[in-house]
This record gives C-alpha cells, sequence and structure tokens, in this order.
C-alpha cells in the first residue's frame, strides 16, 4: 500500500509482487524513501527481495530505509545475504530501523507511532510460549500533511485498535481477514471515523468484497465512508 500525498510518500508492508504493482502504477522504485513492515508474516515481507532487486535494475541510488520489528532485521539481512542482495549490489544504502527503537519516529515529514496487536499471540502460544523479544505486529498510526492515518497491519482482534483510535482519526486503513462484518460494524459504530478502507480481504471473502462493504457501509450510514479496497485502487483523500 503506497500513501502519496504529493510531497511524501510511504511503502506499508511488502507483499508480493508490490514492486510489479508499482511499476504497473507508473510508480518510480526511488518514489520511497522508506517501507513500514507491520510483521514478519510472508504476505507483509514476501515482496522485500524482488523489491529491492527491482530498485537495482531501475536503477535507484536514494537511500532506502526498512522500519520494521527488530526481531526480524538479522533474519532478512541472511536472507539479502543469502540471495546475493547485498549493499554493493544494490547500488544504494539501505538501512534498518527496528520500530522498539523509538517511541515515536520521524520519516521524512511524517511522524510515526506504533500500537502492538495481539495478531501473533497464537503464533506465539504454538511455537514458543515463553518468548517475550519475538511474535510482534504493530498498527501504525501516521501523522503526515496535517492528516492522522491509522493503519491497521493485521489484527488479533478489533480491540487492538481501541488505543490507536481515541484521538481523532482522519482515516482507518482496516483489515478484513481476522475480524467478522458483525464484529467490525459494532466497532466502527463506536469510533465515528470519517472515512475506513477495508483491506486485506482473504480468499473467502474477496468473491463478496463488494457485498461486504455495501453492507458494512449502509449499517454505518451517516458514520463513515466506507471503501473496499481492491488492487490497483488510486483514492483520495
Amino acid at each position: 500500500m503506497l500513501l502519496d500525498t504529493g510531497t511524501e510518500r510511504l511503502l506499508l508492508d511488502a507483499g508480493e509482487p508490490c514492486a510489479r504493482q508499482l511499476t504497473e502504477l507508473a510508480v518510480p522504485l526511488d518514489a520511497f524513501p522508506a517501507v513500514l513492515i507491520t510483521h514478519g508474516h510472508a504476505d507483509h515481507t514476501g515482496g522485500l527481495p524482488l523489491l529491492l532487486q527491482g530498485c537495482a535494475i531501475f536503477p535507484r541510488t536514494a537511500p532506502l530505509t526498512i522500519y520494521l520489528p527488530g526481531e526480524l532485521i538479522a533474519p532478512l539481512r541472511g536472507w539479502l545475504e543469502a540471495i546475493y542482495l547485498q549493499a554493493p549490489r544494490l547500488g544504494f544504502s539501505l538501512s534498518f530501523v527496528a520500530w522498539e527503537s523509538a517511541p515515536v519516529h520521524q520519516i521524512g515529514g511524517a511522524e510515526v507511532r506504533t500500537w502492538p496487536t495481539s495478531h501473533l499471540d497464537s503464533t506465539r502460544r504454538q511455537l514458543a510460549p515463553g518468548a517475550t523479544d519475538r511474535f510482534r505486529a504493530y498498527a501504525l498510526d501516521l501523522r503526515l500533511s496535517g492528516r492522522r492515518i491509522v493503519y491497521s497491519g493485521d489484527v488479533g482482534n478489533l480491540e487492538d485498535l481501541e488505543d490507536p483510535l481515541r484521538e481523532p482519526t482522519d482515516v482507518l486503513i482496516c483489515e478484513a481477514t481476522h475480524i467478522t462484518e458483525a464484529n467490525l460494524i459494532e466497532f466502527l459504530r463506536k469510533q465515528r471515523v470519517p472515512r475506513v478502507f477495508l483491506t486485506h480481504f482473504g480468499p473467502e471473502l474477496e468473491p463478496e468484497r463488494e457485498e461486504f462493504t455495501a453492507r458494512v457501509a449502509s449499517a454505518l450510514d451517516g458514520v463513515s465512508e466506507v471503501v473496499g479496497a481492491e488492487e490497483h485502487l488510486r483514492a483520495e483523500f
């Protein structure tokens, strides 16, 4: 997902095939200074190698910073080394910044704060119940160009978004895979966010994305404008 204010551009997560999609949308691969990764699942990180390779071929010369949970930095560096995408071959400076390194990150003209979600709690319980420094997932609070955008990333439940939405929010970008329609409607009725973009429709929900979005919008008539995002959607707000 690309946020573009006209003066600032940020790439939110990097699922496969983000490099191809950006190219199809005629977005230069040096148009954004940073990639913001919410958590380590492959559908949020799997496009990174081809994105970086595409940047090298483009060719990109501007530095690129990847913001991500700190637990991912060493494995990602190892992955890039294993597939021969080390910095000397990229042709541009690549750096990694752990979200946990600061409460607020200034990224260009944007101020970005993270909010932990419970999305990976069940994975932690299954794989490493005692782990305290892994299985981190975040929602993002982005303040840029006078607007506040909350991006859910992936949640464990909608209560994960209660704290980030306590302050006035112009736009909520909310995933639709790990929630139910009834809970979403009940939750959004309480929040009163002016614009809601629903994303990340799973395989079972994608065929009825338009109907699902219409039902949510109808239930929130007068409360929020609801948009069901699809590939290559360009939306202004």
